[in-house]
C-alpha cells in the first residue's frame, strides 16, 4: 500500500467522521502546545511506522507490474 493511498483513507475516514477529526485535531495540538517532547516522539515515530511499512511494501511485491512480458506483443 502506498503513502497516497494511506493518506486518501485516512482524508475519506474523516471527511465521513468530523466529530473523529475534531478530537484527533484537538488531541494534537494540545500536545504540540503543551508536551512537544511527547509530540515530536509521536511524529517520528510514525514517520517510522509509515518508512517500515514502505519498506516492506517495495521487498514484498515480485516486480512483475513493471517488466514487460516477453513475446506477448
Amino acid at each position: 500500500m502506498h503513502f497516497n493511498d494511506l493518506v486518501q483513507r485516512g482524508m475519506d475516514y474523516f471527511h465521513a467522521n468530523p466529530a473523529v477529526a475534531i478530537a484527533v485535531a484537538v488531541i494534537l495540538l494540545f500536545l504540540l502546545f503543551r508536551k512537544p517532547k511527547l509530540f515530536l516522539v509521536l511524529l517520528f515515530l510514525a514517520l517510522a511506522a509509515i518508512g517500515v511499512n514502505y519498506l516492506f511494501d517495495k521487498l514484498s511485491s515480485t516486480g512483475l507490474e513493471h517488466k514487460k512480458m516477453p513475446f506477448l506483443e
